[in-house]
């Protein structure tokens, strides 16, 4: 399944904003949840290295502490499952004829 154009739009709409700078986590998290939504390994090749960096750092971050949570002025929200679930999409994306 691929990403719709339009929610990739959205995400380009993010990236050619004017508050990149402060929303760069933001995209690169957005990216992450749709390449599980939509088990769209490949949607990081739409945007700049910096995006597939993050999602990399991210799935590095999950393997290391089997837990994956982002921290705000709310408190912080568990996110492992759904990292949990992007590292697997995206180990079997890299193993030769996977078919993803």
């Amino acid at each position: 399944m691929t990403t719709p154009q339009t929610e990739i739009d959205e995400l380009n709409g993010i990236l050619h904003g004017e508050n990149i700078e402060l929303l760069r986590d933001d995209l690169v998290f957005a990216v992450a949840r749709r390449i599980v939504k939509y088990h769209d390994p490949d949607l990081p090749k739409q945007f700049p290295g910096w995006v597939n960096q993050g999602i990399l750092e991210m799935c590095e971050m999950y393997r290391r502490d089997r837990e994956y949570g982002v921290v705000s002025n709310l408190g912080t929200v568990d996110h492992s499952q759904m990292v949990e679930q992007l590292v697997a999409l995206l180990e079997a994306s890299a193993r030769p004829g996977s078919g993803l």
